[in-house]
């Protein structure tokens, strides 16, 4: 009797110690995210992932963007083909293989917004001025380059985005400009600086009446002028000229006086081919370069109502030579710096965030500007040639 015992209890122990068949197909070696070929793309991009331990079917590989889940459509060797899922948002991606699970070391950004392409510029140009005023934007100025010749324009047009279509406008008067600079106050838009066809820096102003469609003379920026590499921006009724490349100094643009006034200095480093934007209360200066390759990252608000400046977070890196901006809402859009990405700057938490990317031809010397909730991305330079395209973002 003890010996049955003692051999049932023998038995026990043997079946206790063996594994379930059913166990055994449900684990397996610890899979491995190894790395995936885009890092930020929008919902239904496809994304290539490079693994390790994953399953030939393609059904039993479980990928997480986030805490969102989807299976793969296609499974090539080491390399799961998925398309970002609906809903899906920025974070880390997770892949589950028969019970064990992975995580990857870099998050992936899901991108937002929508792009749409408009109706083309009259032309291509290079450095022209763009802005925005009641439900149009206006464009003008710069240079048409052909192979070996410059050809500076005073032309100005104007775009109408419910019919899309660009309507000339009367010329400036004043010489013959490229890189103007222009702001807006109240009804109007004032446009003056850049250079002559002679290389020689502008000091000139004019305001441009649209509901007139005329130009009327007004003060020219104070001497001495040593260059017209700034930026500008226009608050609480006044417009704001910073030079930012030799002198830095900041004035301010009085349209009652119709006088400038010199305001505390821009404190940044020397740079050009930055870019200015107001939002909330504050005016901000961002990206350019000091003229040797090398960027200025830093980027600077500036508060009328104290005559101060402060510095912000640094825009991301490689974003800030010859980038444009445009404001949609209480956010600021920047970027296209030799690249197509485009970041979204919250002054609330004094943050840029990657939010899209540009599907235009141009990658450096675009500008943006904002009409009616949109923000929209105009002209630039491509691989070859100048674009003339016209794209509008919806955040």
């Amino acid at each position: 009797m003890v010996k049955l015992l003692i051999g049932l209890l023998l038995v026990g122990l043997l079946l206790g110690c063996q594994k379930d068949p059913k166990e055994t197909e449900q684990t397996g070696p610890q899979p491995r995210i190894v790395s995936f070929v885009s890092t930020a793309d929008t919902i239904g991009a496809l994304v290539r992932i490079l693994t390790t331990n994953n399953s030939p079917t393609a059904r039993e590989n479980i990928l997480y963007f986030n805490t969102t889940p989807t299976a793969p459509f296609a499974v090539r060797g080491d390399t799961l083909l998925v398309r970002v899922p609906p809903g899906a948002t920025t974070g880390l991606l997770a892949l589950q293989v028969r019970g064990q699970r992975t995580t990857s070391v870099t998050p992936f950004t899901v991108l937002s917004g929508r792009w749409r392409r408009l109706a083309d510029t009259p032309s291509p140009r290079i450095t022209p001025v763009v802005v925005s005023i009641g439900n149009y934007a206006y464009w003008g100025t710069g240079e048409i380059q052909p192979p070996f010749f410059r050809f500076l324009q005073p032309d100005l047009w104007r775009y109408d985005p419910a019919a899309n279509r660009w309507e000339r406008q009367a010329d400036m008067p004043g010489e013959l400009r490229t890189g103007a600079v222009a702001f807006t106050i109240g009804s109007l838009v004032y446009i003056g600086l850049g250079r002559n066809p002679n290389n020689n820096p502008l000091q000139d102003f004019y305001a441009y009446t649209p509901a007139t469609n005329q130009w009327t003379p007004k003060a020219s920026l104070p001497p001495p002028l040593q260059d017209v590499f700034g930026v500008t921006f226009a608050l609480n009724g006044k417009g704001y000229y910073v030079s930012t490349r030799t002198d830095r100094r900041t004035w301010e643009y009085d349209p009652q006086a119709d006088t400038w006034t010199q305001k505390r200095d821009f404190p940044g480093t020397s740079r050009y081919a930055g870019v200015g934007f107001a939002l909330g209360n504050k005016g901000y200066v961002a990206g350019g370069s000091d003229g040797r390759d090398l960027v200025a990252d830093s980027f600077w608000a500036y508060t009328p109502s104290t005559d101060t400046w402060t510095l912000q977070a640094k825009m991301p890196a490689g974003r800030e030579y010859y980038t444009m901006a445009f404001v949609v809402g209480n956010k600021a859009y920047a970027g296209l710096n030799f690249t197509k990405d485009i970041y979204e700057y919250d002054p609330a938490r004094d943050a840029w965030t990657l939010k899209t990317r540009f599907p235009g031809a141009a990658f450096y010397y675009t500008q943006g500007f904002s009409l009616n909730g949109k923000g929209y991305v105009v002209g630039g330079i491509p691989s070859i040639g100048i674009s003339s395209e016209l794209w509008e973002f919806t955040p």
